[in-house]
This record gives structure tokens, sequence and C-alpha cells, in this order.
């Protein structure tokens, strides 16, 4: 028996549809960047592939007042438990973390944050089977004074099956 696999990506070369939505209320905070003419304090200044690519990018500078954003996929629905893949580069002292939604409710799956590499770092994660979405969320300290802080995704890829080691 054949076991049909599910797979939805982003690139972000071209506009993405496995994201539908940015919360709170909906306003549209992350923006895909290219990179001409930045700075390591302002972006990443190229994709994770270490060339010139699109890649979602979202600024201290595009946050409401409590400081949080959330992007949020489409529905999954599949039987089988899945991986998610992701490339991600924080600078400053944000978080990005990582949740599976079922019900409404998100449920925590890993927190990330600056490594102090200014590299981009790939992350697995496994989520469960019988539907779920994929929830990243940022926060940013309350008390900043320097707005330097960002974060940066690209080529984020769900596959059917457990993840395998990079």
């Amino acid at each position: 028996k054949k076991i049909r696999k599910f797979k939805g990506q982003c690139h972000f070369e071209q506009d993405c549809n496995l994201f539908i939505s940015q919360e709170p209320g909906g306003v549209i905070t992350w923006h895909r960047q290219d990179d001409v003419d930045t700075t390591w304090e302002t972006s990443p200044g190229m994709d994770h592939t270490g060339e010139h690519g699109l890649y979602y990018l979202l600024s201290i500078r595009d946050l409401n007042q409590d400081r949080k954003s959330k992007l949020v996929t489409s529905q999954i629905n599949h039987i089988w438990e899945s991986c998610v893949n992701l490339w991600y580069h924080i600078h400053g002292d944000g978080i990005l973390r990582l949740y599976y939604r079922r019900h409404g409710r998100d449920q925590l799956v890993k927190t990330l944050t600056d490594d102090g590499k200014k590299t981009w770092q790939r992350v697995q994660v496994e989520m469960p089977p019988n539907g779920y979405q994929v929830v990243i969320e940022t926060e940013a300290p309350a008390a900043r004074a320097r707005d330097d802080v960002y974060w940066a995704i690209d080529d984020v890829i769900i596959n059917t099956g457990r993840c395998r080691k990079p």
C-alpha cells in the first residue's frame, strides 16, 4: 500500500500560500526581504544559502505594543505525524517560539534565541498527527532601549513522517 505524502513548503522566492494569517489583529508585520543595501543590525544580509534570495523578516520596529507577533499556517490535516523544518536567524535578545495549534489552543514545541553567532540556524520539530496549524511567535523584551532586534525565517518545509537528522 502506497502512503500519500503531505508536503507543505515556503521558500519565499514567490508568494507563499502556506501561511494564512498574522496575529494579533491580522496586521501584516512580516515581509519578504531581499537584502539589497542592508547590514547585520537590520537583517541577516542574505538568505540561509548564503546567496541573494528572499526570506521573511520581522523587525522590532514592526511590532505592536505587546511586542509579539504570530505567523500561522493553514490547517494541516493528515493522520500521520510530521516534521517541520525551517531556517531562522535572530539578532538581539528577541525570542522565537514554535507551537502547534489544535482546537484553538497553542502547545509550545520549541523556544529559540540568538546564539550570538550571527548565522542562519536550522531547526526541526515533530508535530502530532490528526491535524494542526504551525504557529511561529516572536517576542521582544518590554523594556528595550535599542531597536536592532530582528527575526528572519527561510525555507519552511513540512513533511509527513518523523524528522530525520540533518
